[in-house]
C-alpha cells in the first residue's frame, strides 16, 4: 500500500488501530515505482507491506479500504489535503485514510506471495522435513547442482510505443514478434 509521502507511520498506526484482529504485521519497505514515468532510473517509493493473518482477512481489509482509495485518486483528495495540510487548515472530516494512495500486490494467489517470500524456485531441489505442532523445514539442497531438464518456450513482441511507457494495445503497432523452443 502506498500513503502519501511522510505520512507512512500515520497510516500504519490507523491500520494497526482498526485492523487488529486482521493485520499481523506492517514494515515500511522501499520499492521500485513502475507508474514514474522515469521507472527505469530505479526511483524508488515507500510503501506499506502489510502481513495478514489470513487471506480472508486480507479480502476483507481490501474491500473497506478499496473504495476509499479510489476515491481519493478520482477527487485527487489526497493533494488536496495535503496543500491543506502545509496551509495549516483543520479539516472535520479529517481521516488517515484520506492519505492513501494506492493498494499493490494484493491479487497475487497466497501460494506465489509464499514462494517469493521463502525464496522458493523453480528447477532447484529442496529437502521438506516435518514434524508435529511446529511448521515445516524447508531447505535448498545446493549440492544437487544438476537441474531437471525443462522445455522452454519463449517469446518477445516489440511494439512501437512512447518512451519509458508500457505498449498500449489500443494504438501501439507490432513491429516483430520472435519465439525460440
Amino acid at each position: 500500500m502506498r500513503a502519501a509521502k511522510t505520512r507512512e507511520h500515520e497510516i500504519t498506526d490507523f491500520l494497526q488501530k482498526k485492523y487488529s484482529n486482521f493485520i499481523h504485521s506492517i514494515e515500511i519497505v522501499s520499492k521500485v515505482d513502475l507508474d514514474l514515468p522515469n521507472h527505469l532510473v530505479g526511483l524508488q517509493n515507500n510503501y506499506l507491506k502489510i502481513n495478514f493473518l489470513s487471506v480472508s482477512k486480507l479480502i476483507k481489509v481490501k474491500s473497506e479500504l478499496s473504495p476509499i482509495i479510489k476515491r481519493n485518486n478520482e477527487t485527487n483528495h489526497i493533494n488536496f489535503l495535503t496543500d491543506a495540510d502545509e496551509n495549516k487548515i483543520s479539516f472535520k472530516n479529517y481521516s488517515p485514510t484520506n492519505y492513501i494512495e494506492d493498494i499493490r500486490e494484493h491479487d497475487i494467489p497466497y501460494y506465489i506471495r509464499v514462494a517469493i517470500d521463502n525464496n522458493f524456485f523453480v528447477a532447484k531441489w529442496y529437502s521438506i522435513n516435518c514434524s508435529k505442532g511446529s511448521p515445516p523445514s524447508i531447505l535448498v539442497q545446493s549440492e544437487l547442482l544438476r537441474a531437471p531438464e525443462l522445455v522452454i518456450f519463449a517469446f518477445d513482441i516489440e511494439t512501437t510505443k512512447p518512451v519509458l511507457k508500457f505498449p498500449d494495445a489500443s494504438h501501439d503497432a507490432i513491429i516483430i514478434i520472435s519465439y525460440v523452443i
